[in-house]
């Protein structure tokens, strides 16, 4: 839709930003759902037990709403990072402008739709993993918190459960390059970040 932003200025007329928002919250809508299919998948198989249990019952976004605020929060963090990397302004304007006017319409556009309770929490935890500089701590918070959302009950072999978790974690900031390097026109770099996602790994 968008291929001139990587062949010359790279630039985003004001007037395209709300609806660049708009495809992008069901961009980043279809990842959170996507994530809990995959996890709940990858979890069972790195545990029988989880595979096993009948109290254990997480199956659609729906069911952790909590889940959802904090890999909304995350996302956000994706999709600032790849504007910025890929150096995507807006016309006549400074490109940290872009980035903070894009972002700030993406958090209240969802909040919306978010209870009072979950909007506080997805703030909280946006501001919790924007404290942390190192990618990978920010990751092992996200990973942690996908854990205890997702309300997985104590098993014996909780590391592994873990590295489990993480690894799908991990992929997520490859899978936002990737889809909105593909929104934005760039079908060589969205392959190059497909490949990046399936490995589990970040950017």
């Amino acid at each position: 839709m968008f291929g001139w932003l990587f062949k010359k200025k790279k630039e985003i007329k004001p007037e395209d930003v709300y609806n660049i928002v708009l495809d992008t919250l069901d961009i980043l809508k279809h990842l959170r759902e996507t994530f809990v299919i995959a996890s709940v998948a990858s979890l069972k198989t790195y545990s029988p037990e989880l595979k096993k249990s009948k109290e254990w019952k997480v199956e659609t976004l729906s069911d952790v709403p909590e889940l959802e605020a904090a890999l909304f929060a995350y996302q956000i963090i994706c999709v600032t990072g790849f504007l910025i990397k890929h150096k995507i302004n807006a016309s006549n304007t400074q490109e940290v402008d872009t980035v903070n006017v894009i972002k700030e319409v993406l958090i209240k556009k969802k909040a919306v739709s978010f209870s009072d309770e979950i909007a506080k929490l997805s703030y909280s935890l946006l501001d919790k993993y924007l404290m942390e500089e190192d990618r990978k701590k920010t990751i092992q918070l996200l990973t942690d918190d996908a854990i205890k959302f997702m309300k997985i009950p104590k098993i014996t072999e909780h590391e592994r459960l873990r590295n489990g978790m993480y690894m799908t974690v991990r992929s997520m900031e490859a899978q936002v390059f990737m889809e909105l390097a593909r929104y934005f026109g760039d079908k060589k770099l969205a392959d190059k970040y497909l490949m990046q996602a399936g490995k589990g790994m970040g950017v």
